[in-house]
């Protein structure tokens, strides 16, 4: 792994991948909006770089950087013999099934809260950057700029960035099909609520129980009380 997509950019002349991976529901397609911005802003990577998600990957123009949207881990592309930088984002798995339940009408499982965390466990293996969504909603600011500086994008606009992102919509002008815009991966009303907390009404205590007391340790090892 090497996080400098500079140096990256000079020392070979491979294809540099970038995956920016993300626990469902948890501002993974923010993460992957900042950072497609950043590539777009800068004019040392605007006109090498595509983007999309993973399952368009055989529709999207092949550049020198392929910008990637993922859910599950793969180890195929983890293993692919090319440079890449891996980006994860994270949330409290509870309010991700809360949020897949709103969104998506995704029964609440245990099998979901399992499948969720063991990803979460694979991806941060091989993470450059480490996104927890509760800290991007409490401030965009400073996570933009660490990932900035993690893909060593000098002299981003990080205020101009934030705008762009906050303007992004389903609507936005750009191919799309029935489910999401094709550029910014955005569904139509795509965020549902985001505050901590917010599974209390949509996950049974029984549930909740069940998954507290398997996964008590990642939530204490994350700072999320139980």
């Amino acid at each position: 792994m090497n996080s400098d997509l500079e140096n990256l950019i000079i020392s070979s002349d491979k294809q540099i991948l970038i995956l920016s991976a993300g626990m469902q529901r948890s501002g993974s397609t923010w993460l992957y909006n900042a950072t497609r911005l950043l590539l777009m802003n800068s004019p040392f990577t605007r006109e090498i770089s595509s983007f999309g998600w993973i399952g368009d990957l055989s529709k999207l123009p092949q550049k020198r950087i392929m910008l990637i949207k993922i859910h599950d881990f793969n180890e195929n592309l983890v293993r692919l013999d090319l440079p890449k930088i891996i980006l994860y984002s994270y949330r409290d798995v509870r309010d991700a099934l809360a949020s897949s339940k709103r969104k998506w009408n995704q029964e609440p499982s245990l099998e979901l809260a399992d499948k969720l965390i063991q990803n979460d466990h694979q991806w941060r293996r091989y993470a450059d950057f480490i996104m927890r969504y509760e800290s991007m909603i409490s401030d965009q600011y400073t996570t933009l700029t660490e990932l900035a500086g993690i893909l060593k994008i000098n002299n981003a606009d990080i205020q101009e960035i934030i705008s762009q992102i906050e303007a992004l919509r389903y609507e936005n002008a750009g191919n799309k099909n029935s489910l999401y815009h094709m550029e910014n991966l955005l569904h139509q009303g795509h965020i549902t609520d985001g505050r901590h907390g917010s599974w209390k009404g949509f996950l049974d205590d029984k549930l909740l129980d069940q998954i507290e007391r398997k996964h008590h340790e990642w939530f204490l090892r994350n700072n999320y009380p139980v």
